[in-house]
């Protein structure tokens, strides 16, 4: 009795002794058999739990200790995990060791149809691995429901690695050693990687958890020397009992949460006896949590939820570049109009055989969705902020991708960008931007394009210059409807000394000889007086 009452767990109920396992997550259920007619208040269970180690396999052994508080009480079961158990010899070491399909497995403990996939020292793997979900073996279908202790210990010529949704434990240094490991592939299934998994893979870059992992053991990702990209697809953080990362990590590699997570991921252990190594990261961002104007750096492809965020100052068309698609049926529920780029026309106004018009013609979505990483323009109905809430959405990495539309002599590219560009690179190179509802060339370098926008450069398809041709507003329509180039000062000349030696514009954008009339030159509208 004086055993027992030392025991840490002495006097709980079986439902607190189950909440205190220091890893429930690896823990198949207890069964707990107790005789009928017992208050539920009265059914309390003394346990003590011997935690051991034994060969390759985590051995819990569960002995139960009888106590008559009642005299009715009495326990009939025994908890059996993961290991042997020497009551019950049909539930007892793992089972027979056979090939299939290029791999090694052993047959789980409890399920003999169930596998795990196994490693030994005479098995090679190479190359990209794909792990079977299921196969037949003597007749029968098996189950790959674990990947098993050391199973790929120092195969240094596993370069990928595909875990089937099959399966839902990852053993102890399964992957430890596979130092050409690059690729690795978790399923939503799993929710247990157990310590030193992927410890010593040093070409391993990049590693996605999913929302199903509850516990990532101690010293999972040591040695993992290449690791940059960290990403956790759970709203709630993984258990951990100990570091399961090196120092260096904390500050080379960003740890990408799900948005709206980010206090979850910074705060406290949610249960005794874990810790909380995720506040280390020197940099982490909420994956998917997209501000317009903002510079946009991720550097890998995901499947993910989207918060994107935009403030409209304005009713005028607008450019928008964003690494994910938008429904149309959302964005007109937020009275949110988009256009898309479908031809330019140009026009010989003055018949001296050179193009002095040119106008882009543009298209309205009416129904499906948007293209990431492609150049849109974008409307709203009314002033204001604007966010969209988008449910398992791709997001793509970062790229500055162009579409082009031409002429039988000119080339106009629009190319998306990212991390915005400088007033000085727009100006220098006469690149075109979306500003006050028209489509306007750069003509001060104090202006940059902000991030997440597109640019519009000119060139002759035969390399000479295009100076002389750029007019300061190239016109656009959407749909067929002339659209405003935006208001310009006017002023008024009355002669044309001050014109005489400067290309000039109709209101159109047209460029012609100097007569009476309205004309653009150099950003202003000027009245000409004969």
């Amino acid at each position: 009795m004086n055993n027992l009452q030392s025991s840490p767990v002495f006097g709980k109920n079986v439902s607190d002794f189950k909440s205190q396992l220091p890893n429930p997550a690896i823990w198949p259920s207890i069964l707990f058999f107790v005789a009928d007619g017992v208050p539920t208040c009265e059914k309390k269970v003394y346990i003590r739990a011997v935690f051991c180690q034994s060969g390759n396999v985590n051995c819990i052994y569960v002995i139960f200790f009888l106590i008559t508080m009642q005299l009715n009480l009495r326990i009939l079961g025994l908890s059996l995990l993961f290991g042997l158990c020497p009551f019950f010899p049909a539930f007892g070491e793992d089972g027979e060791e056979f090939e299939a399909g290029g791999f090694r497995f052993r047959f789980q403990t409890i399920v003999k149809t169930d596998v795990r996939v196994f490693g030994a020292a005479n098995f090679t793997y190479r190359g990209d691995v794909t792990i079977p979900a299921t196969f037949i073996y003597n007749g029968i279908e098996h189950t790959v429901k674990n990947i098993g202790d050391n199973a790929f210990m120092n195969c240094t010529e596993i370069t990928g690695i595909s875990i089937p949704s099959t399966v839902t434990m990852i053993g102890n240094a399964s992957f430890y050693g596979c130092t050409a490991l690059a690729n690795v592939f978790i399923p939503s299934t799993v929710s247990t990687i157990n310590p030193e998994a992927f410890s010593g893979c040093s070409s391993l870059e990049r590693i996605v958890l999913p929302a199903s992992l509850t516990f990532l053991g101690a010293k999972t990702f040591f040695g993992c020397t290449a690791l940059k990209t960290f990403v956790c697809m759970g709203k709630t953080k993984p258990n951990q009992f100990q570091a399961s990362f090196d120092s260096d990590i904390y500050a080379t590699a960003t740890l990408y949460v799900p948005v709206g997570s980010l206090s979850n991921y910074q705060g406290a252990p949610t249960q005794p006896f874990y810790t909380n190594e995720f506040p280390k990261f020197s940099n982490i961002v909420e994956l998917g949590n997209i501000v317009d104007g903002e510079a946009y750096t991720q550097d890998f492809d995901i499947t993910a939820n989207v918060r994107y965020s935009r403030e409209f100052r304005n009713t005028n068309w607008q450019a928008l570049y964003v690494p994910f698609s938008l429904p149309i049926d959302t964005l007109a529920a937020h009275g949110l109009k988009i256009a898309a780029l479908n031809d330019n026309h140009q026009y010989d106004n003055d018949n001296d055989g050179v193009a002095d018009e040119t106008r882009m013609e543009f298209f309205t979505v009416p129904s499906g969705e948007t293209r990431p990483n492609y150049p849109y323009l974008i409307r709203a109905e009314q002033t204001g902020p604007v966010t969209l809430d988008l449910k398992d959405v791709e997001i793509k990495a970062a790229a500055e991708a162009s579409i082009e539309c031409s002429s039988i002599n000119q080339r106009f590219t629009f190319v998306g960008s990212y991390d915005g560009v400088s007033g000085a690179e727009m100006c220098g190179n006469n690149y075109y931007a979306m500003a006050g509802g028209g489509l306007k060339r750069a003509a001060d370098a104090s202006v940059a394009l902000k991030p997440q926008r597109w640019y519009m450069k000119v060139e002759n398809k035969d390399g000479s210059s295009v100076d002389h041709y750029l007019a300061p507003t190239i016109r656009f329509c959407i749909d067929g409807e002339e659209e405003a180039a935006g208001a310009l000062a006017i002023d008024t000349l009355h002669s044309s000394d001050s014109l005489a030696n400067g290309v000039c514009y109709d209101m159109s954008g047209r460029r012609l000889s100097v007569r009476s009339g309205l004309y653009i030159q150099q950003g202003k509208i000027v009245l000409i007086r004969k």
